[in-house]
């Protein structure tokens, strides 16, 4: 049971009250700072306007009132808890995919509650997942007597392709896939 909420909402609200000014909302007085935790259920902010056009966009703000606090409050839960365990914890990052048409919104969300956004697309970073480099497996060993680890063939295929400026990640599924992919010289394990 979640016990308090993180307001994170604002640019998008700002957003969809400039887009829809005209027939929505003349004025909206927050009572609530953005990032700031509160105990549900709470008087978040006042709307003020025509009270037709209020109805017409209200739906469509408090849902993504709600799914950006949400985000932003079961971030910032997964944060204290990484924390509550490590005196030094690693960063907190948002890999898993966004809702589409949401993925600025939701990447906003995870960074008010605390994490890293992480990539903002697919040409962010380079991302090698467990089949790329099952794929430089079966290349490497078919070429050579003794052939260079599958991930060091993957990262090293990805820096060619990306250039100096992209990163490359390397997902892995173990310590020794970790320890190869730091010898690697993938940026981000």
């Amino acid at each position: 049971m979640i016990s308090f909420s993180i307001r994170a909402n604002w640019p998008v609200f700002l957003s969809l009250t400039r887009y829809f000014a005209n027939w929505i909302a003349r004025t909206v007085e927050w009572h609530i700072q953005e990032g700031e935790a509160f105990t549900p259920v709470k008087h978040c902010a006042t709307v003020r306007g025509p009270i037709r056009k209020i109805l017409l966009g209200e739906r469509v703000a408090l849902n993504t009132l709600a799914r950006c606090s949400g985000i932003a409050t079961k971030t910032s839960s997964l944060l204290n808890l990484i924390r509550s365990h490590s005196p030094n914890p690693p960063i907190l990052a948002g890999t898993r995919k966004t809702t589409p048409g949401f993925r600025v919104p939701e990447k906003y969300a995870m960074l008010v509650g605390g994490a890293d956004p992480h990539r903002h697309d697919l040409s962010s970073m380079t991302m090698l997942k467990d089949n790329h480099i099952w794929g430089c497996s079966s290349q490497s060993s078919a070429k050579a007597d003794n052939p260079p680890h599958p991930i060091s063939t993957a990262v090293r295929t990805a820096k060619a392709a990306g250039g100096f400026a992209v990163k490359v990640e390397v997902e892995c599924q173990s310590e020794a896939e970790a320890i190869e992919t730091i010898r690697a010289g993938a940026d981000v394990v």
